[in-house]
């Protein structure tokens, strides 16, 4: 369920061939509860909104078909608080109850029944929210120990890929030519991943160790680490324009680009259609780097586009995202006096926009 600010009017949405003037005097209960009333004249359409997670509580009415509405019912389950109406059948009521509904009133509406019901929905979503943000709040505790644990059994591996990325580079005229390649991505790869279990270390610390550096320079170790995995599914460029400086976490930027990278590989492997293409521009105006990565994939729907970078939200299958990558790079963004933000067009591809001040040297 996706949590709605607490800042918002509640929002209900009303299921029914009716106007939501014509329905219960809906104007005197929209101003008794302080919410706002949006309308929908059939269940495909309000399935297709509830979707868009806009909704604090629905209203159905049953004369849209008694088969409908409780199959309506069972799909909406857990999701939006959903009250019927317009039914006085006894039985109906038992089972549209067992599928999940709030409430059920009679063909007649009495508008002291109706915001009795609101409330309650009303008071079902705010719990609900509260109860899925405890959930969250553990969920990241989990993950928490779990990074703190792997980036500690790190240290031994990396100080010994680094000790053998030092005697390969000591002995480099001697190794074939097929292996000279792969020495210097080691020292990347290696560098790299040393810089980011720092930066992890620091940030539970009051201070954050920041360096000035050349960003091409670390978009092309990004694309060096990531090369390998996501030319699976595409080619990689890079194309620098003019060049600048900028502070920061280097091992945080160099993720985060890498980050976008993956993605972009999937969205190209999701379209299947053959080898696309993945391309990074880096250039500089106006005293900003823009750092652009493109897509030719499967592209984002326009109500994907206002959600994908809320936490724990993903439109990967179950057990492939854990939906907080595009969450933790916007506040990486903003850590950096910058911002991230995204272009889509379905069937045609994506584009993530980076963009960082830059700093004089």
């Amino acid at each position: 369920m996706q949590k709605i600010p607490v800042l918002a009017p509640p929002r209900v949405l009303v299921v029914s061939a009716l106007s939501t003037h014509q329905f219960a005097g809906a104007a005197a209960w929209e101003a008794a509860l302080g919410v706002e009333v949006d309308a929908a004249d059939n269940l495909i359409e309000a399935e297709a909104m509830l979707a868009l997670g806009r909704w604090h509580c629905a209203l159905v009415d049953s004369r849209l078909g008694d088969g409908g509405v409780l199959a309506f019912l069972a799909r909406q389950a857990g999701r939006v608080p959903t009250i019927v109406f317009g039914h006085d059948s006894s039985r109906f009521q038992r089972v549209a109850r067992e599928r999940g509904a709030v409430d059920v009133l009679g063909e007649e509406v009495d508008l002291r029944l109706l915001e009795r019901s609101v409330r309650i929905a009303l008071e079902r979503r705010r719990f609900d929210d509260l109860r899925a943000g405890l959930v969250e709040a553990q969920r990241l505790q989990s993950l928490g120990l779990l990074a703190a644990t792997l980036f500690h059994d790190l240290a031994t591996p990396l100080t010994v890929f680094g000790v053998v990325g030092d005697l390969l580079d000591d002995c480099f005229e001697d190794l074939p030519e097929e292996l000279q390649a792969h020495v210097p991505l080691l020292q990347i790869a290696t560098n790299h991943l040393i810089g980011l279990r720092r930066s992890v270390q620091l940030q539970g610390r009051s201070s954050v160790d920041w360096t000035t550096f050349d960003p091409l320079e670390a978009i092309e170790d990004a694309a060096r680490i990531a090369g390998g995995y996501v030319g699976r599914w595409a080619t990689v460029e890079v194309v620098g324009g003019r060049r600048c400086s900028v502070r920061g976490e280097r091992a945080s930027l160099v993720q985060l680009v890498i980050n976008l990278m993956t993605n972009a590989a999937h969205a190209v492997r999701d379209k299947g259609d053959g080898p696309g293409a993945v391309l990074v521009r880096v250039d500089t105006s106006e005293g900003r780097c823009r750092i652009a990565v493109e897509d030719d994939g499967v592209g984002l729907p326009r109500a994907l586009l206002s959600r994908i970078f809320e936490p724990w939200y993903t439109d990967q299958a179950k057990g492939r995202g854990t939906g907080l990558g595009l969450s933790l790079a916007r506040e990486i963004a903003h850590r950096h006096g910058g911002t991230l933000e995204v272009s889509s067009q379905v069937g045609v591809g994506t584009r993530f926009t980076l963009t960082l001040p830059c700093v004089r040297t």
